[in-house]
Parts: C-alpha cells; sequence; structure tokens
C-alpha cells in the first residue's frame, strides 16, 4: 500500500507494485492495484512451492516458473508505463487526479522516535 501511495502521489499512471509472500515452503507472487475507489486490490498471480531438499527439486522448476513470471510482469509493466509517460508526460489529468482521490491513509508505522516516546510514557524515570 505504502508503494502504490507513492506512486499516486507522484501521479503514475496506473500504477501497479507486484511482491513475494514467502510462508514455510509455499512461495505467492502478488500484484497490487488501485483501480477502484479505496479499494487496495492484490492479486495472486501464482503459488508455488520452495524445494525442502535435495530430494524435492521436482518442484524447482515450478518455483522458477514463478520467479520469471513475475520478473516479465513488472518489466512489461515498467516499459509500458515509461512509454505512456514519454508519449504523455508526466501529467496531472483527469485519471490521475481521480486515482489520488482512491488512496486512504496509511497505518500507522511505528518510527523510532514513536517508540521512544511510548517507552518513556511506560516507564517514566
Amino acid at each position: 500500500m505504502i508503494m502504490l501511495d507513492s506512486m499516486g502521489e507522484r501521479y503514475v499512471h496506473d500504477p501497479v507494485v507486484f511482491g513475494v509472500l514467502v510462508e514455510g515452503i509455499t512461495m505467492r507472487t502478488f500484484k497490487m492495484d488501485l483501480e477502484y475507489d479505496r479499494i487496495y486490490r492484490p492479486i495472486n498471480v501464482r503459488t508455488c512451492y520452495l524445494p525442502r531438499g535435495k530430494n524435492d527439486l521436482s518442484v524447482l522448476k515450478g518455483t522458477l516458473r514463478g520467479l520469471f513470471q513475475l520478473k516479465a510482469s513488472a518489466f512489461f509493466n515498467l516499459v509500458v508505463r515509461s512509454l505512456k509517460a514519454f508519449r504523455s508526460g508526466w501529467s496531472k489529468d483527469e485519471q490521475t487526479l481521480t486515482r489520488k482521490k482512491y488512496m486512504r491513509p496509511t497505518a500507522l508505522l511505528p518510527t523510532s522516535s514513536l517508540i521512544c516516546e511510548l517507552l518513556h510514557d511506560l516507564f517514566p524515570n
């Protein structure tokens, strides 16, 4: 969400981000966009498994396919966005202004100063 918000603040046309989630031996690749009002839409692109040992190398083919698909999708998206920006310029057109309104505030992220302040409130000396 933070990356999408950052792209929206910079008036990027059709912002999309990609990510990987690994849980144990399961690897999921995701694409996230902001096509609708206040809906950050994560799309599961592919689910594959990581090998657990030398006898489990048969799953490596699917894992590599998933990573190559993620790389190709991200690269294609970057090239298409760059060409659109080059042709039209980074302008604040109606679509980017509308998409900026779609964003919602990001959840509070703890910073070192906030943590120090909370600790000081909990343990005053």
